[in-house]
């Protein structure tokens, strides 16, 4: 539901992140690994800035629903010509209904079809 801290396997184990982070989330390990506290991380993105190797990355942003609208409308031909449409699915889209549900409906009113699929369904519970 909000940004994260990704890492991903390019680290050089030069430790500007751990000099970066505001929050001390970041240490290095007896081993020489770098370690990330991801209950201590705010995903301020100060490491991201400073990492070299690109190993660490804010995956996710915050949008609003006109953001989301609009970026959805720049398919609005690709869904027309082949009779597609919108799926709200994936992070759970039903942990903001209101927000999944406006989308939705603006959606219904541009004349794109919709769908929402659940996390329940993915994993077979519904």
């Amino acid at each position: 539901m909000f940004p994260e801290l990704a890492f991903l396997h390019k680290c050089l184990k030069c430790g500007r992140c751990i000099l970066a982070c505001p929050n001390g989330a970041i240490t290095r390990s007896s081993e020489g690994e770098i370690v990330t506290s991801y209950d201590r991380c705010r995903a301020c993105g100060k490491c991201v800035e400073v990492c070299m190797s690109g190993a660490r990355k804010i995956v996710g942003k915050e949008m609003t629903v006109k953001e989301v609208v609009e970026e959805i409308k720049k398919d609005a031909l690709f869904y027309s010509n082949s009779e597609g449409g919108v799926t709200l699915s994936g992070g759970d889209p039903i942990m903001q209904p209101e927000f999944s549900a406006t989308i939705l409906k603006i959606c219904k009113e541009e004349g794109i079809h919709t769908c929402l699929k659940p996390l329940l369904t993915e994993i077979g519970k519904i």
